[in-house]
C-alpha cells in the first residue's frame, strides 16, 4: 500500500512538471507572436478629434442600486436589476416604465433582453434564472407566468440569451458556466475551467454565435466552444477579479475591466493581449465596458463614479464623463450605435433617506398602539433592523424588542433577541430589563428558549451581572443535548474574555467538554484552551497528548461529513489544534516528541489545491519551527516554504514570505536557498509583497548588510502612500539605525551614516511618526558614546547637517524635524567655532516667520534662540523675536519670550539657568505633591471630601439614578455622632455606600483613562521640605555582553563576505546586478548557528556611559527585551493556578541526576543554554514531579552531559552569606548550568526587604574570569547588594552574589530573566540564560495601623476590587478563624474584628500599603480591597482565594 502511494505522488509530481514545462513553452511560442504593439502599428492613424456627450434620459425608479441592464433589439426599450428586487422595463425615449417584477430576493445581479423582446431573464441570490414572458397588456401580472429555466449551486452572476428566445447562457459563483433550455428548463451543456466565481460572459456577435467568453475572480478570461463544453483559449494577465468582458464587433477581440483599474485587450487571432487601457491616476476599479459600434471607442465604467472613454488603437484616454454620485455598476450600447446607458449605485441613493424616514415614522406609530399583535411587532422589529442596518437611527424600537423577547412566544421571542443582539451594546442601561428573561428561559424546559438566551448571553452580557446567571451555564455543560452543551461552552469562553476571575473555579470542566463526544462541543471548548494557553501553557502540559489524538481523528477524516470543507476535514479545527500544539511544545522536548508523528501526516494530507489546505500547511510550518526541532519534519516545512515563495501566484507568494519571515532567524540559511528570489520580489508590482519582504530583511539585518537593507527601505518609503507602511517603517529604520551607529565594529557604518539616515526618517515619516523616536533619538545626541572625541564628532556632523538644511528651503520640512533641528542647534551650534550665534539665531528667526509653523514648534525655536543668545549682533534679533511675541495669544510662547528678553541680557544667570556641556542626568520629580499630605490629612479628618477624579465624578453621576450592581451591601453597624457625612468617610467609622465602590476600579484599569499615575514616585518632599536622599549605589559600568544567542562568530569575527558573493563572470549584467546585491542584503546569515524564533537578535548596541542608577537591570533591560516579555497583571491572575494542586507529592531536586530526569537540554552549538519556560502545579498533578520549594517556581536547564567528576553532594547552605543565616530562606534551587559553572539560586525573606542569593559553582579545574551576570525584569527591580560584584570565581569553588529584589509593578507571579556571560583561560565566550519566579505573597508584610489611620487611609486610596471567598464555616467563629488563616499564610495584619466585620491591612515593599475590609455575608467573606498601586489589589485578592483553598 505505501509502495502505491510512493509511486502515485511520483507520477503526480512528474505530471505537474511536465505541465509546466508545456505552460512555459505555450509562453514562448505567445512570445514570438509578440513583435509589435497596438499603439505603434496605430502611430500614423489620425487621432480623434473633440468627444462630446451629454445626458439624454434619466430613468428614476429603483428603490436601491441598480445593478444590471441590458438593451432590447428594438433599440428603445432597456431592463434593469437592482438591489431593491425589482426588475423594471423601461421607454428610454419616454421614461416610462412599461413593465415591473417583484423578485422573491433583493440583489438581483444579472438580466437580460431575449432577441424578439417578447422576455426578460433575471436572476441573483435566489441561484436561479428566470424568464418572464412580456404582453402588450401593461396590467398583466408578470409573477403568474414566470418560468425558472436554471438552476445554480450559487448566486447568478450574469444571464445572456444566445441567437434564439430558446437557449440562454449563465454564470455563477460556483466557478460555472451553464447553457439551458429554455422551454423545459434543461441542461444543455456545463462549462467548467474557472477555479473561483464567474462573474461575468459575453456571446461572439457571429451569427452562430457558438464561442463566449467569461471572466470571474481568478483572474482569467476563458473563450468557451458552446459545442464541446471545452475552453479554447485562456489569458490570465489581470492582477484582480474580472468585473466584465466585451467582444469586438467583428468577434476577432475582445476587452475586459477588471479591479485593478485596467481594461485590456486581447486578439483570439495572436492569442495574446495587445492593449492595456490605464493612467496612474486612475486607481479605481473597472465594473463595466463595452465598445461603440464602429470598434474605435472602449467605454469603461469606474467605481471612482466616472465613465472613462478610450481610443482602442492608440491606448490613449479620449474623455472623461461625470454625472453619477456612487460607482458605475452597469453600461451598455445601444444596438444602433447611437446611445449609451450607465446604471450606478447613485440615483436611488438619493430617494432612500425619505424612503426610509417614512418608513421609520410609520413603525413607530404602529409599535406606540396598543393594537398591535405580538406578531405585527415581530415585522415591526424586522423592519427596524433593516433601517439600522442602513445606517438609521431607530432607537425608539429597543424598549420594544425587549418586551417581545419578554412577552412572546417562542418565533416572537427569536425575534426580540436577535433584535436585542443587534440594537445593544454590552454597556447599554436597557440591557438590564433583560437579565430576568434571560435568568427564566435558562430555567425552561423549552430548549429553543434555552438555546436563544445562551446565544444572547455568548454575544453580549453585562459583566456584573455573569455571577447571576453562571451556576446556571455551568449546569448547561452537562445537558442530553450536544447543542445546548456547545451553546454553554461558548457562553463561557465569553465570560472568561470580559471577566476571567468568575470561571476560574471550573477549569476542570472545560476539561470534560474537551472530551465531550459531540465534535461540536470539543471544538468550542478549543477556544477557551487556546486562549488559557496562551497565558499560561506550562499549566496545560498534560492535556497535550489529547489534543494531539483530536488533531490525529480529525487528520484521519473521522469526524462526520459535516464538518469538511471542499473535501478538507474540519480545517479550521486543525487550524486551532495547530497553534494550540505550537504553544504547548515550544521549548519542550518530551511534549514536540509526541507531535512528531501527527504533523507529519498534516503535512503529507494537505495536499496544496485549495486556499484552505494553505492556510493548514502555513500553520503546520509555524507549528514545527516553534517546537522543539526534529531534522525530517524541519526538511519538509523547508520545502513546502520553497514552493510557496516559488509560486507564480501572488497569495501564495506572500504566504511563502509570511513564513519565512517567521522562521529565518531560527533556520538562516532558508533564506540563503531564496535569496534570488526575494530580491526579484523587492521589484514586484504588488506593494504588499514588497512590503512582507522588508520586514523579512528587517529581521536578518545584522552589521554587515544594515547600510543595503535600509537603504531599500527608504527607497520604499520615498514612494509609499499609506500611512499605516510609512509609520511602520519609519519605525524600523530608526531602530536599526540605533542599533548599529557606532564605528566600534568593522562593518558597522560610521556616525554620519547615522545622522544622514535619521534625517531622512524624520523627513519622510513627517508628522505620522511616533515622537519616541525623535526623543530617542534626541537622547542618543545627549548621552554619546563612551570617546569623548566621538561625542563631539558625531554632534558637530548633526549641526553642520541641520544648518545646511534651514540654509536650503526649511519650509519643506515636518514640524517634528524643525523642532529636532531646533533642539540640536540649541545645544551643540557652540562646538563649530566658525559658526557664529548670530548667524544661527537668524535662520532660527527665520523658521518662526514661515506660515506653516506650528505653534509648539515656534515655542521649540524660542528655547533654541535663548541657549544660543550670547550678546553682541545677536541681541538684537532676540529683542525683535521677542518683543514680536511677548502679547502672543498663547501662554507659552509669552513665557519663552520673556525667558528669551531676559536671558539674552544677562549672560550670568543664563550660564546657571541653562549651562552648556552638561550631561543629561536622571530628575527627581515629585509628581504626587507629597509635600501637601500633611494638609490633606487634616483637611480629610477634619470632614473633608477625599477628591475624586473627572472620569470617577462623571460615572457617578452617570450611574445615580441606576440600579447598584454591588455584590453585597457594604453597610457598617457602627456610628459615631461625629460621623454625619455619607459616602466620605472611613468603612471604619461609618457605612460607605456603593457609589465610591467597585466602577471606579474598574475604569481606572482601562487603557484609555486619563488619570495621571503617579505610583511608584519616591517621596522626596515633606511636611518640612525637601528629604534627605539615601546614598544611591554607583552602577559598575556596561560592559558590552555578546549575546547568547548568537554564535561567536557573530559577536566580531563574523565571516567576509565575499563568501557568499557569486563569481559575475558568466553571468549577464542584470543577474550580476541582483547577485550583488544579494551578496550586500545576506552576508553574515552562513555562519549563524542559533538564533531566538520570531525574536530579535540580541544587538550589538554602541557602548553609552554608565549611569548611576540604583540597579543593575536598568541598564541592561533592553538586552532582553526580545528574550522575555512578562504577562499584564489580568494574565498572571489566570496563568499558574494551583488551587487543585497536591502539594504532598513534592520531590527533591536537589540531586543533580534527578534534575536533569526533569529537564531537556536546550543547548545551542557553543554549549549555552535557554531556559524560559516554567513549572506549574499541573506538573505535580498524577505524581508528575516539579522544581516547586517554598512558595518558588523556577525554569531549569541542566547541562546537556554529566561530568562525572563533578561534586554532587556540594552542600550551598553553608555558603549562605552570615548576615541571612537564621531567616527564613527557600530551598535553594538550580538555575543552569554547563559542564564548567553550574548556578543556583534561593531568597531570604527579611523585614524590610526580599533578598536573592545566587550561588556561582565551579567544578572546573580552571578558573573563570570575565563574570557578568545581568538581570531584567518588567516587575522587579534589582539591584546589587555587593560593593562590587563578582567578577572571578576560582577552579572548584563557590562564589556568591546578593541582590535586592523590590516589586515596581504588582503581579500575582512576578520574574526575573538573567543572563550569564563568562570567559574561560582557553576557548570561546560562554553564556547562560535562566529564569527565577516567585508569587507577589514573598514580598507583603504586616500593616501596623491603628483603626483611625486605617479609616484615613481608607478615604486617600483610589484603586479597588470586590470579590465573595470562601469562609471557613467549621470554627465557632468563622470570621475570626478565617481572617488568621489569610493573615498566618500572606502575612497580613489583622486591625480590628468588630462583630461579622473586620478590617486588615497590608504593605509591600517597599511601602506599598493595601487595606482590605471583611465581612461576613450569606456564609461567604464578602472582600473589599483598596490600595493606592493600580494592580495590587486583583493580586492580593488571587492570593487570598488560594490560601482559602488550601486550606
Amino acid at each position: 500500500m505505501a509502495t502505491q502511494e510512493v509511486q502515485l505522488n511520483e507520477t503526480l509530481a512528474h505530471l505537474k512538471t511536465e505541465s509546466e514545462t508545456l505552460k512555459s513553452k505555450l509562453e514562448e511560442e505567445r512570445a514570438k507572436l509578440h513583435d509589435v504593439e497596438l499603439h505603434q502599428v496605430a502611430e500614423k492613424v489620425e487621432g480623434l478629434g473633440q468627444f462630446v456627450m451629454k445626458t439624454r434620459r434619466t430613468l428614476k425608479g429603483h428603490g436601491n442600486k441598480v445593478l444590471c441592464m441590458d438593451w432590447c433589439k428594438d433599440k428603445r426599450r432597456i431592463v434593469s436589476s437592482s438591489q431593491d428586487g425589482k426588475v423594471i422595463v423601461w421607454d428610454a425615449f419616454t421614461t416610462n416604465k412599461e413593465h415591473a417584477v417583484t423578485m422573491p430576493c433583493t440583489w438581483v445581479m444579472a438580466c437580460a433582453y431575449a432577441p424578439s423582446g417578447c422576455a426578460v431573464a433575471c436572476g441573483g441570490l435566489d441561484n436561479k434564472c428566470s424568464v418572464y414572458p412580456l404582453s402588450l397588456d401593461k396590467n398583466e401580472n408578470l409573477a403568474a407566468k414566470k418560468k425558472s429555466v436554471a438552476m445554480h449551486t450559487n448566486y447568478l452572476s450574469a444571464c445572456s440569451f444566445t441567437n434564439s428566445d430558446m437557449q440562454i447562457l449563465t454564470s455563477s459563483g460556483d466557478g460555472t458556466c451553464a447553457l439551458w433550455d429554455v422551454e423545459s428548463g434543461q441542461l444543455l451543456q456545463s462549462f467548467h475551467g474557472h477555479a473561483a466565481d464567474v462573474l461575468c460572459l459575453d456571446l461572439a456577435p457571429s451569427e452562430t454565435g457558438n464561442t463566449f467568453v467569461s471572466g470571474g475572480c481568478d483572474k482569467k478570461a476563458n473563450v468557451w466552444d458552446m459545442r464541446s463544453g471545452q475552453c479554447i483559449q485562456s489569458f490570465e494577465t489581470h492582477e484582480s477579479d474580472i468585473n466584465s468582458v466585451r467582444y469586438y464587433p467583428s468577434g476577432d477581440a475582445f476587452a475586459s475591466g477588471s479591479d485593478d483599474a485596467t481594461c485590456r485587450l486581447y486578439d483570439l487571432r495572436a492569442d495574446r493581449e495587445v492593449a492595456i487601457y490605464s493612467k496612474e491616476s486612475i486607481i479605481f476599479g473597472v465594473s463595466s465596458v463595452d465598445f461603440s459600434l464602429s470598434g474605435r471607442l472602449l467605454f469603461g465604467g469606474y467605481n471612482d463614479y466616472t465613465i472613462n472613454v478610450w481610443d482602442v488603437l492608440k491606448g490613449t484616454r479620449v474623455s472623461i464623463l461625470f454625472g453619477h454620485e456612487n460607482r458605475v455598476s452597469t453600461l451598455r450600447v445601444s444596438p444602433d450605435g447611437t446611445a449609451f446607458c450607465t446604471g450606478s449605485w447613485d440615483h436611488t441613493l438619493r430617494e432612500e433617506e425619505k424612503l426610509i424616514q417614512r418608513e421609520l415614522a410609520s413603525i413607530k406609530e404602529q409599535v406606540s398602539s396598543p393594537n398591535t399583535s405580538m406578531r405585527q411587532m415581530k415585522e415591526l422589529m424586522v423592519r427596524a433592523i433593516y433601517c439600522e442596518m442602513l445606517g438609521y437611527e431607530a432607537s425608539f424600537s429597543y424598549i420594544h424588542a425587549i418586551k417581545l423577547a419578554q412577552q412572546g412566544a417562542a418565533l416572537e421571542k427569536r425575534v426580540g433577541y436577535l433584535t436585542v443582539s443587534l440594537f445593544l451594546n454590552e454597556s447599554h442601561e436597557l440591557l438590564l430589563l433583560l437579565v430576568n428573561t434571560v435568568l427564566k428561559d435558562l430555567q425552561s424546559t423549552n430548549l429553543i428558549e434555552v438555546c436563544m438566551a445562551l446565544t444572547v448571553v455568548s454575544q453580549m452580557f453585562p459583566k456584573d451581572m455573569i455571577p447571576a446567571i453562571l451556576p446556571l451555564v455551568e449546569e448547561k455543560l452537562t445537558h442530553p443535548k450536544e447543542i445546548i452543551r456547545r451553546k454553554a461552552v461558548l457562553a463561557l469562553y465569553k465570560f472568561y474574555l470580559i471577566a476571567p476571575n468568575q470561571v476560574q473555579h471550573i477549569h476542570n470542566k472545560f476539561r470534560k467538554a474537551l472530551c465531550d463526544k459531540d465534535p461540536g462541543v470539543m471544538t468550542a471548548s478549543l477556544h477557551i484552551y487556546l486562549q488559557m494557553i496562551m497565558e499560561n501553557p506550562e499549566g496545560y502540559k498534560d492535556l497535550a497528548a489529547c489534543f494531539v489524538t483530536i488533531l490525529k481523528q480529525v487528520v484521519g477524516g473521522k469526524l462526520p461529513m459535516d464538518f469538511n470543507y471542499h473535501s478538507v476535514p474540519a480545517p479550521w479545527l486543525q487550524i486551532q489544534l495547530l497553534r494550540i500544539l505550537s504553544l504547548l511544545g515550544k521549548n519542550d522536548q518530551r511534549t514536540s516528541e509526541i507531535m512528531y508523528e501527527v504533523l507529519d501526516e498534516s503535512l503529507r494530507r494537505a495536499e496544496m489545491n485549495h486556499n484552505i489546505t494553505y492556510a493548514i500547511l502555513y500553520e503546520c510550518v509555524k507549528c514545527i519551527y516553534t517546537i522543539h526541532p526534529k531534522s525530517e519534519l524541519l526538511e519538509k516545512a523547508a520545502k513546502c516554504i520553497g514552493n510557496f515563495v516559488l509560486s507564480p501566484k501572488i497569495n501564495l507568494k506572500y504566504l511563502g514570505l509570511k513564513a519565512l519571515t517567521y522562521v529565518v532567524q531560527q533556520d538562516p540559511k532558508l533564506a540563503l536557498q531564496h535569496q534570488m528570489t526575494i530580491i526579484e520580489c523587492l521589484d514586484h508590482p504588488d506593494l504588499i509583497i514588497k512590503r512582507e519582504v522588508l520586514e523579512l530583511l528587517f529581521r536578518i539585518t545584522n552589521a554587515q548588510n544594515v547600510t543595503v537593507i535600509v537603504e531599500k527601505m527608504l527607497d520604499f518609503l520615498r514612494i509609499s502612500k499609506d500611512d499605516y507602511t510609512t509609520i511602520d517603517l519609519v519605525g524600523k529604520v530608526a531602530e536599526l539605525a540605533e542599533k548599529y551607529p557606532s564605528v566600534h565594529f568593522t562593518y558597522a557604518p560610521d556616525n554620519e551614516w547615522f545622522i544622514e539616515t535619521m534625517n531622512t526618517v524624520f523627513s519622510v515619516g513627517g508628522d505620522m511618526m511616533q515622537p519616541d523616536i525623535p526623543n530617542s533619538y534626541l537622547k542618543l545626541l545627549s548621552e554619546g558614546f563612551d570617546s569623548v572625541e566621538e561625542d563631539r564628532k558625531l554632534r558637530l556632523f548633526a549641526v553642520d547637517s541641520y544648518v545646511s538644511l534651514l540654509q536650503g528651503e526649511p519650509g519643506k520640512l515636518p514640524q517634528r524635524f524643525l523642532q529636532v533641528i531646533s533642539w540640536v542647534l540649541g545645544e551643540y551650534s557652540h562646538l563649530m567655532e566658525d559658526l557664529e550665534p548670530a548667524a544661527v539665531l537668524t535662520l532660527l528667526a527665520k523658521l518662526l516667520d514661515m506660515k506653516h509653523t506650528s505653534s509648539e514648534t515656534k515655542s521649540w525655536v524660542l528655547m533654541a534662540m535663548t541657549k544660543v543668545c550670547e550678546g553682541g549682533a545677536g541681541v538684537s534679533v532676540a529683542q525683535e523675536v521677542s518683543e514680536t511675541y511677548s502679547s502672543s495669544m498663547d501662554t507659552v510662547l509669552r513665557q519663552r519670550a520673556q525667558e528669551l528678553q531676559h536671558l539674552s541680557h544677562n549672560s550670568q544667570l543664563r550660564d546657571r539657568v541653562l549651562p552648556r556641556d552638561t550631561r543629561l542626568e536622571p530628575l527627581e520629580v515629585d509628581s504626587s505633591l507629597s509635600f501637601l499630605d500633611g494638609f490633606v490629612s487634616e483637611a480629610l479628618a477634619a470632614g473633608a471630601a477625599p477628591y475624586k477624579p473627572p472620569h470617577q465624578r462623571q460615572e457617578e453621576l452617570a450611574h445615580a439614578k441606576a440600579l447598584s450592581l454591588e455584590p453585597y451591601s457594604l453597610s457598617l453597624p457602627i456610628s459615631m455622632s461625629s460621623c454625619s457625612i455619607a459616602d466620605r468617610q472611613s468603612p471604619t467609622l461609618l457605612s460607605i455606600s456603593s457609589s465610591l465602590s467597585g466602577d471606579s476600579t474598574d475604569i481606572s484599569h482601562k487603557g484609555g483613562s486619563t488619570t495621571l499615575k503617579l505610583d511608584g514616585v519616591k517621596r522626596v518632599w515633606g511636611k518640612e521640605g525637601y528629604l534627605v536622599r539615601r546614598e544611591l549605589v554607583e552602577e559598575t559600568a556596561q560592559v558590552e555582553v555578546p549575546s547568547p544567542l548568537w554564535s561567536p562568530s557573530q559577536q566580531g569575527e563574523v565571516e567576509s563576505s565575499h563568501s557568499l558573493t557569486l563569481t559575475p563572470t558568466t553571468t549577464p549584467e542584470p543577474e550580476q546586478e541582483k547577485q550583488q546585491l544579494a551578496s550586500s542584503l545576506f552576508v553574515g546569515l552562513g555562519s549563524q548557528s542559533s538564533v531566538c524564533l520570531m525574536g530579535k537578535p540580541t544587538p550589538q548596541r554602541f557602548s553609552r556611559k554608565a549611569k548611576a542608577q540604583g540597579s543593575s537591570a536598568g541598564a541592561s533591560g533592553q538586552i532582553f527585551n526580545s528574550l522575555v516579555a512578562s504577562p499584564s497583571t489580568l494574565d498572571n491572575l489566570l496563568c499558574n493556578n494551583l488551587l487543585d494542586s497536591n502539594n504532598s507529592s513534592e520531590v527533591d531536586v536537589s540531586s543533580p541526576k534527578l534534575t536533569s530526569q526533569l529537564t531537556q537540554s536546550l543547548s545551542t552549538a557553543n554549549g549555552s543554554c535557554e531556559v524560559e519556560g516554567e513549572l506549574t502545579d499541573g506538573d505535580i498533578k498524577g505524581g508528575k514531579p516539579s522544581l516547586i520549594r517554598d512558595n518558588c517556581m523556577v525554569a531549569a536547564d541542566p547541562a546537556p552531559h554529566e561530568d562525572p567528576g563533578r561534586p554532587k553532594d556540594l552542600c550551598l547552605s553553608s555558603h549562605l552569606p552570615a548576615e541571612l543565616s537564621g531567616l527564613s530562606c527557600s530551598e535553594i534551587i538550580p538555575l543552569c548550568c554547563n559542564q564548567r559553572l553550574d548556578l543556583s539560586a534561593c531568597h531570604v525573606q527579611k523585614e524590610d526587604s526580599l533578598v536573592l542569593v545566587v550561588f556561582m559553582t565551579n567544578s572546573s579545574d580552571s578558573d573563570i574570569q570575565q563574570i557578568l551576570l545581568q538581570f531584567n525584569s518588567e516587575e522587579l527591580e534589582v539591584s546589587c547588594v555587593s560593593d562590587s560584584p563578582v567578577e572571578e570565581v576560582r577552579s572548584n569553588s563557590i562564589a556568591v552574589c546578593q541582590y535586592s529584589l523590590t516589586v515596581k509593578r504588582p503581579s500575582v507571579h512576578v520574574e526575573v530573566v538573567g543572563a550569564l556571560s563568562f570567559h574561560m583561560p582557553v576557548g570561546t565566550p560562554h553564556a547562560l540564560q535562566f529564569s527565577y519566579k516567585l508569587p507577589l505573597t514573598n514580598f507583603v508584610r504586616p500593616l501596623a495601623v491603628s483603626t483611625e489611620e486605617y479609616g484615613t487611609m481608607w478615604l486617600a486610596f483610589s484603586h479597588d476590587t470586590k470579590q465573595n471567598l470562601t469562609l471557613i464555616s467549621d470554627a465557632q467563629e468563622p470570621l475570626t478563624a478565617t481572617l488568621n488563616v489569610l493573615g498566618k499564610k500572606l502575612q497580613l495584619h489583622v486591625v480590628e474584628i468588630i462583630g461579622m466585620e473586620g478590617i486588615v491591612a497590608c504593605r509591600l515593599l517597599q511601602d506599598q500599603p493595601c487595606l482590605m475590609h471583611c465581612r461576613v455575608h450569606a456564609d461567604t467573606l464578602a472582600v473589599w480591597l483598596r490600595s493606592p498601586v493600580p494592580d495590587l489589589p486583583d493580586c492580593l485578592l488571587y492570593h487570598c482565594q488560594r490560601a482559602l483553598q488550601e486550606h
